[in-house]
């Protein structure tokens, strides 16, 4: 059975964060054997382009609002089908200090809405 890992955090926000998420960390992630729910690719690039596209004004606020609420549906269900999330501040400690992720380290966390597991490696 492959692990399915959701990466939360914001390196696709900036060119170095891109460089470092799809060169660095996805490929450490696959090495592992594990696949990849990459919020980045959740909502399709065409239906984003076409709400920047339109001109600034309440039809763009609009479909930027409905936009949003397709994005996060899409994050909610590849979170339902993680076995585990991986967030920013970890990503952070684990290549800080050269740690290899390894599929067993995992901590499960109740949230108030739902259980996910944490992947933790020590």
């Amino acid at each position: 059975m492959t692990c399915k890992l959701y990466l939360a955090g914001p390196y696709g926000f900036s060119e170095a964060g891109r460089y470092f998420y799809y060169q660095v960390f996805i490929p450490r992630i696959e090495a592992l054997g594990c696949e990849v729910l990459n919020p980045w690719t959740l909502t399709a690039t065409e239906r984003i382009a076409r709400v920047q596209g339109i001109p600034y004004g309440s039809e763009k606020r609009s479909a930027w609002q409905r936009l949003n609420a397709e994005i996060a549906a899409n994050n909610v269900r590849a979170i339902d089908r993680a076995d585990g999330i991986i967030i920013k501040f970890l990503i952070n400690f684990i290549f800080y200090f050269s740690i290899t992720l390894k599929p067993h380290c995992i901590l499960d966390h109740k949230s108030a809405h739902n259980q996910f597991k944490l992947i933790i490696c020590t």
